[in-house]
């Protein structure tokens, strides 16, 4: 008869020690098992933590919602991709930790909503880009062109054997043509980028330059005055340009 094995004394048997699992299975210290067990056992923020997270990643949104434009507009040279990535984490962080608050889980998730609706924008921006269907870039690509022909186009002449430049200004304000060629230029750079153009007419955007050239030209030691549109934050604008 095989003798039964008699257990040390204490009551434990000696051995390896088995290693005590942790829940559900996982290896402990990965970040899903912090935010699962954060949810499991009740950690959630203190309400004014949570309204003032809101506020801060808020504000995160913005400015990478202008790192985009910028992008886009070709001033920066590289797309944030790793910021909104970075972004979307923490509110999807955010969202789990956020307690029963009505007010401030619907902040939460308006403010989810809004960075999904950017970051599809955005994918579809860039899709375009690489297709060569980006409006913006068509239409600054258009403007430039007419820029440059009109700065290259010769004029008819004036005399018969001595052609020369018409003037763009009467003295030192652009002349009524010029000005009117300004207008139309400005007006179609903002219908262009969906901006308001119903309170634009020529009359007050030429009272408005007329009134304004003199003191650009004070400080400087030009003959005359000129304007070209451009294309800054998504927006048209009017940008002074001295002729000596």
């Amino acid at each position: 008869m095989v003798p039964a094995s008699i257990p040390p004394p204490g009551g434990r048997r000696t051995g390896s020690p088995r290693p005590s699992p942790s829940k559900g299975g996982r290896q402990p210290g990965s970040r899903a098992d912090e935010r699962l067990r954060a949810r499991v056992e009740g950690k959630v923020l203190k309400s004014e933590e949570a309204a003032a997270l809101v506020q801060r990643l808020d504000a995160e949104l913005a400015a990478l919602r202008h790192r985009h434009e910028q992008y886009f507009l070709g001033l920066e040279h590289r797309a944030p991709d790793r910021e909104r990535e970075a972004l979307r984490g923490r509110i999807e962080d955010l969202r789990r930790q956020v307690g029963p608050n009505t007010a401030l889980q619907f902040q939460v998730q308006s403010l989810f909503d809004r960075f999904l609706t950017y970051e599809r924008m955005w994918v579809r921006t860039e899709k375009d880009r690489e297709e060569g269907r980006y409006a913006r870039d068509l239409f600054k690509a258009r403007l430039h062109a007419r820029n440059r022909d009109a700065r290259g186009s010769p004029p008819p002449p004036s005399e018969p054997h001595k052609p020369k430049a018409p003037p763009r200004a009467t003295g030192p304000l652009p002349s009524e043509e010029r000005m009117r060629a300004i207008y139309d230029t400005y007006v179609r750079a903002k219908k262009e980028c969906r901006e308001d153009v119903s309170g634009l007419t020529y009359e007050v955007l030429a009272g408005q330059l007329r009134e304004q050239g003199p003191a650009l030209l004070a400080g400087s030691k030009a003959k005359a005055l000129d304007f070209k549109v451009v294309i800054r934050d998504g927006k048209a604008i009017l940008r002074a340009v001295t002729i000596d």
